[in-house]
């Protein structure tokens, strides 16, 4: 099977691998976890591309308002999940979003990994659950989605850089999708931006206060043998590993 750093689907521009990242127990693994912005404008050959790489659940971050307005098309044969990590109601978060009002992205981030620590618990399990390909996604792909694609190259042992870098991309992607280009109109055009430090921040908070990824899903409930599982399915070579130190 080929695969891409980003999707070649003509509904978005924002779906993107994780595999073939660098960690200490090589690359990660393709065909795994892919993030995603908002899949409400995937054409019927997008979702057939989507089917063949192997996808086969899809993770909804996004609020049941955000659903209503925009809700996914149906997938046959990819299973369905929705699990908010807006805080809040979005209304009133979305009025909030607004940097002359103090509001700091990098802030947000880390509200959501001491906020919705059961809610990631939960995601990460359906994620070490899933035989197949997860894909996961907000409304642009960089958020939310952003938290847990941070979390799980974390969890692999992807370095600092690498992990912001792979946020960082965001921006450049979304800027050339028509719909980004209209939103970023309405909002304050910093909230649109990846910029270094907002992941930069969460990440050192992240080390600060729990050490490592792992470190924080066990303190949120999540299993020795699902992160073992995640872990060996972000990095293959982990596996052999194991195999010669026994």
């Amino acid at each position: 099977m080929e695969h891409y750093t980003r999707l070649p689907l003509t509904g978005t521009l924002n779906t993107r691998e994780l595999g073939g990242i660098p960690t200490p127990n090589g690359p990660t693994a393709w065909g795994k976890f892919v993030r995603s912005d908002g899949l409400q404008e995937l054409t019927a050959a997008d979702i057939r591309f989507l089917q063949d790489y192997g996808i086969t659940r899809i993770i909804d971050l996004r609020s049941t308002e955000e659903l209503l307005h925009q809700p996914n098309p149906v997938t046959e044969g990819i299973q369905y999940f929705n699990i908010s990590l807006m805080l809040g109601n979005v209304s009133d978060a979305t009025k909030q979003m607004n940097t002359a009002n103090g509001f700091d992205l990098g802030d947000f981030y880390i509200a959501l990994l001491e906020e919705r620590d059961q809610q990631l618990r939960l995601i990460f399990e359906l994620m070490a659950e899933n035989n197949g390909a997860t894909l996961f996604h907000c409304a642009a792909g960089k958020d939310r989605t952003g938290v847990v694609a941070a979390l799980l190259l974390a969890l692999a042992g992807a370095a600092f850089p690498d992990i912001v870098a792979n946020y960082q991309t965001t921006h450049t992607f979304l800027s050339a999708h028509t719909r980004f280009q209209v939103a970023q109109t309405a909002v304050d055009p910093k909230l649109m931006r990846s910029d270094t430090e907002n992941m930069a921040r969460f990440l050192d908070h992240l080390a600060l206060h729990y050490g490592d990824a792992a470190s924080y899903f066990r303190q949120a409930g999540l299993c020795e043998e699902h992160l073992q599982t995640l872990q060996q399915k972000l990095c293959p070579g982990r596996i052999s590993e194991i195999a010669v130190n026994e």
